[in-house]
């Protein structure tokens, strides 16, 4: 599926440690040229200790316009929830946000109103 579309913004990942993440890129390898990015907490782990939620996770396939500059910046993820990519298409920058909010209205208030809207120009 991933391999139809030249961008793919997925948001509960649910990757169980770094090995998950590890065999899914390993099956994207043999599928096409891309670049992921990825922001779930659970990567830090070795193994499976707790349960899985939130994640967010940007596939960019080689037609994706920019992809040989897509970065992603890290000072504005937000654990779990929150992703952005910054391209070049002809020297003007495109930042792709990859959003998964909370479900209940004041959280999701809150998360939003939190986010840096300030910053990308500085990235």
């Amino acid at each position: 599926m991933l391999s139809n579309y030249s961008m793919t913004c997925v948001q509960e990942t649910k990757f169980g440690d770094s090995t998950h993440l590890s065999n899914f890129k390993l099956h994207l390898d043999s599928s096409f040229k891309r670049k992921i990015f990825v922001e779930d907490p659970n990567l830090q782990l070795h193994r499976p200790t707790r349960g899985r939620s939130n994640g967010v996770l940007t596939v960019l396939r080689s037609d994706f316009p920019g992809f040989d500059t897509a970065v992603e910046l890290p000072s504005l993820a937000v654990s779990g929830r929150y992703l952005v990519v910054k391209v070049m298409v002809e020297s003007a920058p495109i930042y792709i946000h990859n959003v998964y909010a909370p479900v209940d209205r004041q959280d999701k208030q809150h998360f939003f109103s939190s986010l840096d809207t300030e910053g990308f120009e500085d990235q």
